[in-house]
């Protein structure tokens, strides 16, 4: 008897798995000009970027993204071997509200290629590590 409650929580499992990765889901619609805002309003109300919120960014880098966008022959030498992933240096240089929203969006979301982090990311995390991203050149 005990064994056929834990079907419920498995299948729940998979079937939340499966939907973040994408498989049979279909991929939300996303409003870039809402996005936008929303991320140039939040700029506007905290336009400093100190170093405890980068360092915390760093933290979670390496935690949810370094194992496949860092080089496994060491910390930010990349070119030296391949990595699962592209190389993140530089992704944010330019500075525009249009491609960090694009890169906040590529993180939450996801790709064929890369697993999103909506439920793994909390919105002030994932703030923590765009600032990080910002200091990659």
């Amino acid at each position: 008897m005990a064994v056929t409650h834990l079907f419920g929580p498995i299948i729940l499992a998979i079937v939340l798995m499966s939907s973040s990765l994408g498989y049979g889901a279909a991929t939300p619609s996303v409003d870039r000009g809402a996005v936008v805002a929303a991320y140039a309003k939040t700029q506007q109300q905290d336009s400093k970027i100190n170093e405890n919120t980068v360092s915390e960014g760093e933290a979670l880098f390496v935690q949810r993204c370094a194992l496949c966008h860092l080089s496994p022959d060491g910390w930010r030498k990349s070119g030296l071997a391949p990595s699962i992933g592209p190389s993140l240096n530089g992704i944010l240089k330019d500075g525009s509200p249009e491609r960090e929203a694009a890169v906040r969006e590529r993180i939450r979301m996801g790709s064929q290629a890369m697993p999103g982090f909506q439920y793994g990311l909390d919105p002030k995390q994932l703030d923590r590590v765009i600032a990080y991203l910002k200091t990659l050149r």
